[in-house]
């Protein structure tokens, strides 16, 4: 999706219809039957997908042909008659705003996303608005005095200079971007406390950087990463998510210290569960077909005796962030059912789901251990601590323990439910940050959190005891 966003191949047919209209090639008409209607549905259009589009709109794709093809027929019916939505679109505030766009675009972007650097946090209402009326005022600064001369129509600037101008700036700020670069972003202008802090950012497990997410196609039972070296047969394998892979340098930690190995089975935004996906994000049906292939390894390697799955499961039930669980960001779709529209029906297809993959591990007579959900703190806990320590700030991230109960009352019950009913174990990972009031993702040593939902390496070791049960229960 970011490629289909960003990159040329994806965006060309839009560029092509422009240069169509902008060079006549299509016929036009003049009957004003025509043109009015044109223009009205081509309003519509853009219209609607204004009002329609959201979070879960894959774009540009399909969907992009909506608001492409009525801003063209808005154009078309405009260039041989001036239809009534022409005429609407020709007043003086409108043209002045079409004026502006281009710098509105470019000034409005860096201070939205700077404003919300500095403050850590979403822009209250009137922030929002001041900073839209400081992007106008700076578009139509930059308008008058940069576009205009570039264009030719005078300013405080030849031409000449705005170009040489213009060289120098893009010269020096390439120099300053490379400098950055190559300086890693010169870490020693922090205080060593602050440096300390947004270095946990980093602190990821190995394991999951160097062997994750291995395509279906490639994915046999020789191309999983060991995560003890390639002497011992692995007797366990790790699946799951991401947050799977939080887990997998403990796991590694007590492979070698208790003499086991196991298989690394995770892929970035995959439930672990059979024939099922998180739309948008998996548009290609990659997680299932990834699922099948790890459920068929296991199938034919009875000497994995035991199976450990984790996921962000609260994402999958809810398919809303904690940050704003007022919007749905993900469905789900199992099998060739339609994906899920709204809450009521996600959690419906995450418990149909969950059911069809416990009937599944029960047919292979394995020993099967969910590790239960993280508290998502919903914010990026390194990098708000950090800013926090560097403007002599104190910052508390706790969460209530009541709210993580909420988010994942769902997802506890379905866990505890099969654990009474002997198919599978429960592992609350949770109890190792949380008590009876409060979720906390840092320790008197600083942040348990490498972002706002996956612990740090340091963070999962603290759940290392809990995690060293499993075996203990295996060996059994």
């Amino acid at each position: 999706p970011a490629a289909g966003f960003f990159l040329l191949p994806g965006r060309t047919w839009e560029l092509m219809l422009g240069s169509l209209l902008a060079m006549r090639l299509l016929p036009g008409t003049a009957r004003r039957s025509v043109n009015e209607t044109l223009s009205a549905a081509g309003l519509s259009m853009v219209v609607l997908s204004v009002f329609t589009f959201d979070k879960l709109t894959p774009f540009p794709g399909y969907a992009a042909l909506l608001p492409t093809l009525g801003t063209a027929m808005i154009i078309y019916a405009g260039m041989s008659f001036k239809p009534g939505v022409s005429r609407l679109l020709s007043l003086r505030g409108v043209v002045f705003t079409g004026l502006i766009s281009y710098s509105l675009y470019l000034w409005h972007w860096p201070l939205f996303v700077y404003a919300k650097h500095y403050l850590v946090r979403d822009l209250a209402t009137w922030e929002a608005c001041g900073l839209v009326a400081l992007s106008v005022a700076l578009a139509t600064l930059s308008w008058r005095f940069i576009e205009r001369p570039y264009r030719g129509h005078g300013g405080w600037l030849s031409r000449r200079q705005l170009f040489t101008t213009s060289a120098a700036m893009t010269v020096l700020i390439i120099g300053i971007g490379l400098y950055y670069d190559a300086s890693e972003g010169l870490p020693a202008r922090l205080p060593s406390e602050v440096s300390s802090i947004a270095d946990v950012a980093f602190d990821k497990p190995v394991n999951r950087q160097d062997c994750e997410g291995i395509k279906p196609d490639k994915l046999t039972y020789e191309s999983l990463c060991r995560l003890n070296g390639q002497k011992l047969t692995p007797t366990f394998i790790v699946w799951g998510d991401s947050h799977a892979g939080t887990f997998l340098d403990v796991f590694a930690e007590i492979s070698e210290e208790q003499n086991l190995n196991g298989l690394n089975a995770t892929s970035n935004g995959c439930v672990p569960f059979v024939d099922t996906r998180s739309l948008p994000r998996d548009a290609e049906g990659e997680c299932p077909a990834f699922h099948a292939k790890v459920l068929a390894i296991i199938e034919e390697h009875p000497e994995i005796e035991t199976i450990i799955l984790s996921a962000k499961w609260s994402r999958y039930a809810q398919g809303t962030t904690f940050h704003d669980q007022s919007v749905q960001v993900a469905t789900l779709q199992v099998g060739s059912k339609e994906g899920a529209n709204g809450l009521a029906e996600n959690n419906v297809l995450f418990s149909q789901a969950w059911i069809n993959t416990v009937e599944v591990l029960s047919d292979l007579n394995r020993k099967v251990f969910i590790i239960g959900p993280i508290p998502e703190i919903g914010v990026d806990v390194p990098n708000v601590l950090a800013k926090a320590a560097l403007r002599g700030q104190s910052r508390k991230l706790d969460v209530p323990r009541a709210e993580f109960d909420r988010r994942n009352t769902l997802v506890i019950d379905l866990f505890e439910d099969a654990e009474e009913k002997g198919v599978i174990r429960y592992v609350p990972v949770h109890s190792t940050v949380c008590d009876a009031e409060i979720c906390r993702p840092t320790d008197e040593l600083g942040p348990l959190y490498f972002d706002d939902n996956h612990f740090s390496n340091r963070g999962a070791r603290k759940a290392k005891g809990i995690l060293e049960n499993i075996f203990s229960e295996t060996s059994d």
